[in-house]
This record gives C-alpha cells, structure tokens and sequence, in this order.
C-alpha cells in the first residue's frame, strides 16, 4: 500500500478528535505518574491510626501511600503502551485494518490498569476514608495529591484508548496537533496537581493573628472598679501569662490584655468540611517562665509552645515532647492538678518532667532538655510504688520544685522531701519527715498555697497532725513543724500570711482570720461574716487586699465580690458582679497583670456562654 502524504496534512475530523483527545490523555498520564511519584516520596504527612477495636472507624494507615503507587505504576505501564502505540500508528502507512499483538496488548494494560484501579477505589473504600482523614486528621498532601493521581491516570487511560484501539489515527495526524494536545493534557495535569497540593495545606484549618512585643502591667493591689466583661465558652481553661490571660477552649488559644480586657493573639483551629475534631486538648494548658511561655495540645496535632506576649510559635518537636512520650517519663511537675486558675500565684518557672528516680528541666523557649537530677539515695531507698500507693509526689511554685519520696529500709518509713533550683536542678535542700516503725508508711498530705509548699501528716504515736510549711527551697530544713490547728484556706504569695475559716457551730457564722505563717498567731479577723466556704479560687491576696467572690450568686444570676484591708481586716469594697453565671455554680477570682478578674461560669445547664469580669484598681 502506497502512503499519500497529503493525508497527513489533511486529516478527517473524527482522526482530530480522537487523536487530540489520545494526546490530552496521554498528557494527563504523565501528570499522574509526577504526582503519584510526588505523594509517595516528596508530599507531607501526618502520623494516622488503625483503631481495630472501633469498627466504625475505616483502617486509613498506608491509604494515600497505595494509592500514589498505584497511580504511578498504572501511569507508567500506560504511557508506555501509548507511546509504542503511537509509534506504530506512525509506521502503519494508514492501513486501517491493521491489528495485531500490540493493539490487544495496549487494550488489556489500559483497560486492566483502569478497573484495577476503580476496584481499589470501591474495595478500599476510598470516599470514606478520605472524608474520615480530611476531618480527623490535619490537612497534608499526601492524600489528595494520591486521589489526584489516581483520577488523572483514569481519565488519561479512557482518553487514550481511541488510539490504542485504533494506532493509524496517528498516522493521519501530525507531531504539532499532537504535541499541542499533549501540552494541554500537561497543563490540566499541573492544575490539577496545584489545586491538590494546596487542599494538603494544613494552613487552611488555622486562624493565627500575632501580636507586638508588650510588656505585662504589675497586678493591682487593691480590686477597684469594673473595667470590661469578656464572654467566653463555659468549657475552657485560663491561666496568667504574657500581659494578663490566655484562655483555652476548644477551637485554640486566645490571649487578653489584663488592664483593658483586649484580645492580643490568638490561635485557632477552623472546622474541617464542617467538623472540629482537632480541638484543643482538656487539661494540656500549662504557663511556664513566669508566664511568659505558652504550652498547649491539639487533638493528632501534639504540643505547640507559644510566646505569651505575642503568640509565635516558639516550637512544636522538642525533647520535651519527645521525654513526654517515652513510657519511662510518665508525668509533668506543675502546681497541682485540676483548674488551671489555682495555678494564680505559682505559673512553675520552670518546665520540667519526672519519672520515679529523676527529675528533667528543659528551656521552655525552645524545648531543649538542660539538666537532670536523680533523686535515687543510697540511705533513702524509694518503697514499692503502685497506683495504690503513690509513694512519690511532685509539685512546683513559683521559686521551687519539690519532690516528696517514701522510703522503707529494716521495717522503717519515713518520707524524704527534696527542693530543687528550677534554673539548674540543683537540691537545694532535704529533709526527712513523718518517721514510721511500720514499713508501710505514714499517709501525707502535699499541696501549694501561693508560693508555700504545705506537707501534713499524723505521727502514729498522737492525734495531733503535724504540719511543715516551706516558703522558699532554702527554708526546707529549718521550717518549723507545728500542729496543724485549724485547716488553712490559702497563704500569701509571699508566705507571710495564713487565711483560715472555722465556725463555731452549726447555724454561726462563718469567721475568718489571718495568722502568721511562722508563729501560727492571729494577726487580725476579717470583719463581717464571709459568704464563700473554703475551695480554692475563690479568694486571692493582693498586695494591699484580700479579695473574695460568693459561691452561690442569687437567682438571676449576681454574685457579691468583697474586699478586706490587708492591714486591719476592715472591709473596703463591696460591689456585684451582674449575670454571673448559673446560681448554684462556683465563681472564680484570679489576679492577672493589671486586673482581678472574676470568672463567672454558666449561665445554665445548657448553655455553653460563660464570662470574665475585669476590675483595676484607679478608678
């Protein structure tokens, strides 16, 4: 058969058509092949979990990975075929009933590489689990960029079939219309990889607003007047950092000026296709550096630190976190458990960790581990410890880190305490308490008021408990051990003052005195009955007055918020609080930077809006 050149030149329109679509398509396979290649070697990630228990959750590990190479592997196999394929047409000499091993080769690898494909999509599941991980997971690349890949190598494999089935096509079309169709499918190819690439951004969940560098307004002596009310969520976390308080809820963080009640910084996640599932995480708000750092987690995200002042991102992996995750470092050492707002006077200077025989500082702006001390002695070796019987306890203040151990030797007990310099883990001081005959020990009792670290215990030979209270890390071994007496509510951030509540009877009411940390002697009574019962946050000292907001608010909601000269006891303020909170439901009072704030909780069972209610003194 002769080959006339013109028919080259002059192909018939339905020979365009198919051949222009077999160049798109064979454009669009190269594409996919890059991508597929990209999500498998090159695209981010996020650590996934297989939760084989929970039936409910589609099995996403490994997900984007098969599915990339798959893709490229298809895209491989058919670009191959297709370029043999158009070398052949080219070669055919327009004979259009020309068909042999080749064409049915390149029709069973792109009709086979299609439906092996389109069955992984149906078998695996792929809908599902992409919907689960674009809202469980933070955004990365790796899977839609996978998706992308798979979706161009199909659609590239049905556009190519026309030649494959039919290679004289491209004998009847030039290089140029054929190069010009394949850059198209290229450029759809690399739109296509933009937009997936771009839906991998992570960046997208996240409002993040900074701040200018700011100095923090001293706390106010006194109460003062009302300044603003903030609302926030009923469920969230506050403690005192940067210039006056972050509060936690479970979007992110959000950072407020103490004098004016402004928002600085914030940073927040946005619901993903609708969802937020990568909250903040309960109970993970820590302040450390005297408030000048922010540590917090996030749901599948991990710990990010945070500079209370302006809201950069100070660091995300650390040896910190990595310390944290290993079994062997089971806990943080802070203040104490529960409510962050007990954490008023004592955000921890340091950030430390601990496990049974040490205890790790680490450099709160960058993570990086500084010192560590091992608390294993030779004379005091550490009882049997269980989740029965909690043989050793840490707590930090505001100027210390402190660590209470039992020890047990030749039938004996005793508890060793130790205090540490939070700058260089260095013990400060030791001293041995509650000595027993049993091996079994004497139960103690460990808490922080303000900056004072509190250890009672009951000798077994008396009724008498016994107290020793240390006000700094030097103070430990010449504190004095005095009976308990009365239980103590709160002591000042200096440890100066005692404040504690008794009544004498049912039906009288309540007194409240301030004693003398040293000596245990009244110093003076607060006049008028108090309205509160002994908890934590309910009062506060201030340089000049002691501060305290009622428990139970009246039934619309209003609650009294009183203070004491710190010289006499004489009341010198009085004031409500309006619509604070559900009247049943606790208040609490927290000295911050340049305010006392009140924060109310909810105003019903149902509801999820609570307030913080400012007061500065001046006005």
């Amino acid at each position: 058969m002769t080959t006339d050149p013109d028919l080259e030149l002059s192909p018939s329109r339905s020979a365009r058509i198919r051949a222009g679509l077999a160049g798109v398509g064979f454009g669009l396979l190269v594409g996919g092949a890059l991508l597929g290649i990209y999500s498998r070697c090159l695209a981010t990630t996020a650590t996934l979990h297989d939760y084989k228990w929970d039936h409910r959750t589609p099995s996403v590990v490994g997900v984007a990975e098969r599915f990339g190479v798959a893709a490229a592997i298809a895209a491989t196999l058919l670009i191959a075929v297709t370029v043999a394929a158009f070398i052949r047409g080219r070669r055919s000499g327009g004979d259009e009933w020309l068909e042999g091993g080749l064409e049915r080769l390149a029709m069973v690898v792109a009709i086979g590489s299609t439906a092996t494909l389109l069955l992984m999509v149906w078998a695996g599941e792929l809908p599902d689990k992409y919907e689960h991980l674009r809202t469980s997971y933070p955004y990365f690349s790796r899977l839609p960029t996978a998706v992308a890949a798979v979706g161009l190598v199909v659609v590239g494999s049905v556009l190519v079939l026309p030649l494959l089935r039919r290679v004289t096509v491209a004998w009847r079309v030039g290089y140029r219309t054929m190069s010009t169709a394949v850059a198209m499918g290229l450029v759809v190819s690399a739109a296509v990889s933009v937009v997936a690439v771009r839906a991998g951004d992570d960046t997208a969940n996240i409002d993040h607003v900074t701040a200018a560098p700011g100095a923090a307004a001293p706390v106010p002596g006194r109460l003062g007047a009302q300044r603003y009310r903030i609302p926030v969520p009923s469920k969230r976390e506050i403690v005192v950092a940067g210039t006056g308080f972050v509060v936690a809820a479970e979007g992110g963080l959000i950072a407020y000026d103490g004098a004016t009640g402004a928002p600085r910084w914030h940073y927040l996640r946005v619901p993903q296709n609708g969802t937020l599932n990568l909250g903040y995480k309960p109970k993970s708000l820590l302040a450390v550096a005297s408030g000048a750092v922010i540590i917090a987690r996030w749901k599948e995200l991990g710990y990010k630190a945070f500079d209370a002042f302006t809201g950069e991102i100070l660091w995300t992996a650390s040896e910190y976190v990595d310390d944290l995750e290993q079994i062997n470092w089971a806990w943080p050492v802070t203040a104490q458990s529960g409510n962050p707002p007990a954490l008023a006077y004592a955000n921890p200077p340091a950030l430390a960790l601990a496990n049974p025989t040490q205890i790790a500082g680490y450099d709160p702006r960058t993570g990086a581990r500084e010192w560590m001390t091992d608390t294993e002695f030779a004379d005091c070796p550490v009882a049997e410890r269980n989740s029965w019987n909690r043989t050793i306890t840490d707590k930090a203040t505001g100027n210390a880190l402190y660590r209470a151990q039992l020890c047990s030797a030749d039938g004996r007990s005793w508890t060793r305490i130790l205090s540490l310099d939070p700058a260089t883990g260095a013990v400060v001081g030791t001293r041995d308490i509650a000595h027993h005959s049993s091996a079994r020990g004497t139960s103690i009792l460990i808490r922080t008021l303000g900056n004072t670290l509190e250890v009672v215990w009951q000798p077994p030979d008396s009724r008498d408990q016994m107290v020793v209270r240390v006000t700094a890390p030097a103070n430990l071994a010449t504190a004095p051990i005095q009976q308990r007496g009365k239980h103590v509510d709160d002591i000042d951030p200096t440890g100066r003052d005692l404040l504690i509540s008794h009544s004498n009877g049912p039906g009288n009411p309540i007194v409240s005195e301030i004693l003398d940390t040293d000596t245990g002697l009244p110093r003076y009574q607060l006049a008028e009955e108090t309205g509160a019962r002994p908890r934590p946050g309910y009062r506060v000292f201030l340089d000049d007055e002691l501060v305290e907001v009622d428990d139970w608010a009246d039934r619309n909601g209003s609650r009294e918020l009183r203070s004491w000269s710190r010289i006499d006891g004489s009341v010198t303020t009085t004031t409500t609080v309006e619509s604070c909170g559900q009247f049943d439901q606790l208040a609490t009072v927290l000295p911050v930077p340049g305010a006392t704030i009140v924060v109310c909780p909810a105003g019903s069972e149902k509801s999820d809006d609570s307030a913080i209610v400012g007061f500065g003194a001046g006005d």
